[in-house]
């Protein structure tokens, strides 16, 4: 095998010139190993036959090649960032690439690549300098007979490593001088050294199942979380475990992770949420229903807010649909790792609301609603999501979309006093001052008395969305020289083909909602490309671009 690994380690060495980067080349060999027919196991891939499961070869990529990763920078920052494809990371989705731009062996991990396998960075490069025997004295340094030692080498090196990053080779350093520094040490190949120093330059990679969690390196940190979120459905009552009944339907459930910045540190956060697709109407649900604003009303109360001077603040329902006590009988199985040891066989009866639920929305709506009423506010018959109360003459405006809430009001005293009985009542989150309703930013001066709405964010997601960064900007939203009409449409199977794998009726919905939010000078533009939706051909493609 160590012969095998090597001959392997030498064509990708010598194929991407990049000769410093061995250890990789080794991993990527081992890889590459296991998703080959194998002759001994009668041409099956050694990877199937060890975990049972079919392995996707799609995304296999040439060792060394360039590639750019999506880079969620500023407005004005590259799109993307050049990097060096290197190694597939192990337990996560997505491709380990090389930063050689930037300084010191910077490594991440990204799912959303592009590839240009035609261009091999290494072989323009000055790193080619380095012999067969040279790649053979680094597999000669692996002794075996060192095996019983590695622990103690391992704890001397961290003892000893620093935490900065390891710097980067100069270009003249070839791989025979790399290999004599094994020599002397007489050392196995440091790939779990090399790991702790790419682990501080290495993205963090939200897990999509429960399984995954388990098995990515931050496991630990992604128990701890949903340890918390089991915790908090219990301390909030949300089910009793009963007995299974014969001919019951049980609704499945599913975890989601989420990494968020707070700060200067990072939260790990896991959310259980019900399987709502598996319900069955008229049994698990009769009516469903979420609270939405209308736009018109937010526009009336920042117009009112701006004219008048008023305060106008912004509150967060934290887990809101938890909040919900449900009307039906639903079972729900017990999540994997929390299963009760007493009654592994029951089901949980779930007495509150649970996100994913169908019926989850409404009944946070129902408890909201009664909960205003008490402190005698009135809905608007306009808009069932504005409430409204006069104290003394003086009007107070709450507008309710789902968790999210602005208050908008001439005395601040009586605002306070709202959410505090808000804070009472719900796990609030005061936000402070308005900054962002349905996706729309408030930039407001009071000195003028004027409030701007703009939805640069959603812009910018959506231009990446659909690869549109490099597309062609112009001065109005449809150019002269666009003249669509339906004989731009595909006739021949070929084109109606190719027109299937572009998002035409997506796009077009992205751009519809910003129309109706802060755009509407688009409006006339949209309404003549959706006339196109059916059979869109690539002239009209391009117009939307």
């Amino acid at each position: 095998m160590n012969r095998t690994l090597l001959n392997k380690v030498h064509c990708l060495l010598i194929s991407s010139g990049l000769p410093n980067v061995w250890g990789e080349a080794l991993l990527t060999a081992a890889y590459l190993i296991t998703c080959s027919p194998s002759v001994p196991l009668n041409g099956k891939l050694p990877e199937c036959v060890w975990s049972g499961k079919n392995v996707d070869l799609s995304s296999i990529r040439i060792f060394g090649c360039s590639a750019f990763a999506l880079h969620n920078g500023d407005k004005l920052d590259p799109r993307a960032q050049k990097c060096i494809f290197i190694d597939y990371p192990i337990g996560v989705k997505g491709y380990r690439l090389w930063l050689r731009s930037q300084p010191g062996f910077k490594v991440i991990i990204s799912r959303d690549v592009t590839f240009n396998e035609t261009e091999m960075p290494g072989l323009s490069s000055s790193h080619k300098n380095y012999h067969n025997s040279d790649i053979e004295s680094i597999f000669n340094n692996v002794k075996t007979d060192q095996i019983d030692n590695q622990q103690g080498e391992e704890n001397e090196l961290e003892e000893n490593q620093q935490v900065d990053n390891p710097p980067a080779p100069p270009p003249d350093h070839n791989i025979y001088q790399l290999a004599r520094e094994r020599e002397r040490r007489e050392s196995r190949i440091p790939t779990k050294v090399r790991d702790y120093h790419l682990a501080l330059n290495t993205e963090i990679i939200e897990p999509y199942s429960y399984e995954e969690a388990l098995e990515s390196r931050n496991s630990e940190k992604w128990k701890t979380a949903m340890e918390e979120e089991i915790n908090s459905l219990i301390r909030n009552k949300t089910w009793t475990l009963v007995p299974k009944l014969k001919d019951t339907s049980i609704v499945d459930w599913k975890w989601l992770f989420k990494i968020k910045q707070e700060n200067e540190s990072t939260r790990y956060k896991a959310r259980l949420v019900a399987k709502g697709f598996t319900q069955k109407e008229g049994i698990d649900f009769t009516e469903i229903f979420s609270s939405i604003v209308k736009y018109s009303t937010v526009r009336i109360i920042l117009a009112l807010t701006a004219h008048f001077n008023w305060e106008l603040k912004q509150m967060d329902v934290k887990t809101a649909f938890l909040h919900g006590d449900l009307d039906e009988t639903i079972y729900m199985s017990q999540p994997d790792g929390f299963v009760s040891d007493k009654h592994p066989d029951h089901v949980c009866l779930l007495k509150k609301s649970l996100y994913g639920l169908k019926q989850s929305p409404r009944q946070w709506n129902k408890k909201f609603d009664l909960f205003m009423q008490s402190l005698k506010f009135q809905k608007s018959a306009f808009d069932p999501c504005l409430y409204f109360k006069y104290y003394s003459h003086i009007p107070m405006f709450l507008v309710l979309y789902v968790d999210d809430m602005l208050i908008a009001g001439s005395n601040i005293t009586l605002i306070v006093e709202l959410q505090n009985n808000l804070s009472k009542n719900f796990k609030m989150k005061d936000l402070g001052d308005a900054k962002k309703i349905l996706g729309m930013s408030i930039e407001r001066n009071r000195k003028s008395s004027t409030i701007f709405l703009n939805q640069k964010s959603y812009v910018k997601n959506v231009v990446e969305k659909f690869s549109m960064s490099n597309a062609k900007p112009t001065s109005v939203p449809l150019a002269a020289h666009f003249q669509l009409c339906k004989n731009q449409s595909p006739n021949s199977e070929t084109e109606k083909e190719r027109m299937k794998n572009i998002p035409y009726s997506n796009a077009i919905g992205s751009v519809m909602y910003l129309m109706v939010s802060t755009r509407p000078d688009i409006a006339y533009t949209v309404s003549c490309l959706s006339r196109f939706m059916s059979n869109a051909g690539m002239p009209h493609w391009e117009a939307l671009k």
